[in-house]
């Protein structure tokens, strides 16, 4: 009878140590998966970023483009406009009126 308790006692012991074991392994577990989450939305959260700060430099590259050729074509016209007007005084001074 004692070499039978014994017997259940060191097995009750066996499973409460597989109990305790599969605690530890399931925490460890937990916090892997904790880590590995924390680390993938550092990776999206990153991958937004950049793709916000390509976004960005292409609208802003857009942007100066748009700028240059706006600036580009108000020199053109102004460059129109003092011929035009300097062709006119050509005309006015000399005495040849005509429409243009």
């Amino acid at each position: 009878m004692v070499f039978l308790t014994q017997k259940l006692e060191s097995q009750l012991v066996t499973v409460e140590d597989r109990i305790e074991l599969e605690k530890h392994r399931n925490e460890d577990l937990r916090k892997k998966n904790e880590e590995e989450q924390k680390r993938k939305e550092k990776e999206m959260t990153e991958k937004q970023d950049q793709i916000q700060h390509e976004e960005r430099n292409r609208y802003e590259n857009k942007l100066k483009m748009l700028e240059d050729e706006f600036a580009r074509e108000v020199t053109q016209l102004k460059e129109r406009l003092i011929y035009f007007i300097l062709y006119k005084r050509h005309f006015v001074f000399e005495g040849k009126r005509t429409v243009l």
